[in-house]
């Protein structure tokens, strides 16, 4: 019985440690997946602006999309801020336009490489297409139409 108590605690353990790291939801970024993003975020976006700004307060709006880059590392399509004192706002990808409620600032970071990428960025390099925006774009309570 105390064997069978230690092999059931260990295989808890083991769930556990598989489940907070990611393999099973791999829609979502890993605990060192999302940090190593919101560390790259603020060296470049944050800290040179503002050098009494600390990492432990740096987030993300909305998470979007997670999937392989061209590369095959993860990229993530991430909405880093919403200014909800902007007017009605659209985004230009292409030949379509889409419509948010308020000014978002929209970027995707690749984790192979270390870097940030617009939307039509994105696009152009054949990481995201159009349906993957849309598709991302919906999840947004922001977000208002596309044309």
């Amino acid at each position: 019985m105390k064997r069978f108590k230690r092999v059931v605690s260990m295989l808890g353990i083991f769930v556990f440690f598989l489940t907070s790291c990611g393999p099973l939801n791999n829609s979502e970024p890993t605990f060192y997946e999302n940090m190593t993003m919101l560390e790259s975020y603020y060296n470049k976006y944050i800290f040179p602006n503002n050098p009494d700004a600390k990492l432990a307060e740096t987030e993300y709006y909305q998470f979007l999309l997670k999937k392989p880059d061209n590369d095959n590392h993860n990229m993530f399509f991430v909405a880093w801020e919403v200014d909800e004192n902007s007017d009605q706002w659209n985004l230009n990808v292409l030949d379509i336009t889409y419509h948010f409620e308020h000014k978002v600032l929209f970027l995707i970071y690749r984790l192979g490489i270390d870097s940030f990428v617009s939307p039509q960025e994105s696009v152009n390099e054949g990481i995201l297409n159009n349906d993957q925006l849309l598709t991302s774009f919906q999840k947004m309570s922001e977000f208002v139409s596309y044309s």
